[in-house]
C-alpha cells in the first residue's frame, strides 16, 4: 500500500517531537515528556501499522519507561519499535517522491529527463539513515550507547519538500536519543542555537 501524503496530522506530530526534544535540552522535563506521550498517542491511533513514524515513537516512549523504572514496559515497546522497522526497506520502495524545486532551467530539465535515477538516488539515500537508525534500535534495545547522532542532525537534514522522504526522515532523526546521549558538545552547541534563536 502506498503511503499517504503530507496532512495537518503529519505536522502535529513531527512538531510534538521535535519541541519534546528542545524542551529536554532546555531542561523543561515534565514538558518533554507530556509532547514525547503525546507523539506517541498521536501514532498509535493515526498512523498506519506499518509506518516508521509509530516505530520511533515507539521506541521514544521505551526510553521514558526505561528511565521511569518501568524495564519490562520499556522492553515490549522496544520490541515491537523494532519489529515495525523491520517493514522500512519496503516502506522506502513504496513511498511517494515529490519533484523538487529547482534553481535553474537546466536542473529543472536534467531531473525531468532522468526522474527514475533521481528517485533510485533518493531512495539509496534514505535507506543508509534507515540503516543508522536500525543500528541505534538495535543498540538501545540492548542497553547499549547508539552509535549514530540523530536528533543533532534534524535541523540541517530536515527537507522543505513535505512527502514522504520528510516522514522517513522525521521517524529516522528525532529518535529520542536526546534521552541517552550525554550531554557533548553536538548538543551543547545545538541547545545554545535553540536559545540564541529565542
Amino acid at each position: 500500500m502506498k503511503p499517504a501524503r503530507w496532512n495537518r496530522g503529519d505536522a502535529f506530530w513531527e512538531s510534538c517531537q521535535e519541541r519534546a526534544a528542545y524542551s529536554w535540552l532546555e531542561k523543561k522535563r515534565m514538558r518533554a515528556k507530556c509532547l514525547w506521550h503525546l507523539a506517541y498517542v498521536y501514532a498509535l491511533l493515526s498512523f498506519d501499522a506499518k509506518d516508521p513514524r509509530l516505530a520511533v515513537s515507539l521506541a521514544n516512549a521505551s526510553l521514558l519507561a526505561k528511565r521511569a523504572g518501568r524495564e519490562s514496559l520499556a522492553h515490549r515497546r522496544m520490541e515491537r519499535a523494532l519489529s515495525i522497522w523491520s517493514t522500512v526497506p519496503a516502506w522506502i520502495e513504496e513511498m511517494h517522491i515529490a519533484r523538487r524545486a529547482r534553481t535553474s532551467l537546466y536542473h529543472l530539465r536534467l531531473e525531468l529527463a532522468h526522474w527514475s535515477t533521481y528517485q533510485a538516488n533518493l531512495r539509496r539515500r534514505m535507506r543508509n539513515f534507515a540503516d543508522e537508525t536500525e543500528a541505534s534500535l538495535q543498540a538501545l534495545a540492548g542497553g547499549r550507547m547508539p552509535t549514530h547522532r540523530h536528533f543533532a542532525r534534524w535541523r540541517g537534514e530536515k527537507p522543505a519538500i513535505k512527502d514522504d522522504t520528510r516522514k522517513l526522515l522525521s521517524a529516522c532523526l528525532l529518535l529520542a536519543d536526546v534521552l541517552v546521549v550525554p550531554e557533548d558538545s553536538c548538543y551543547k552547541r545545538l541547545h545554545s542555537q535553540t536559545e540564541e534563536e529565542v
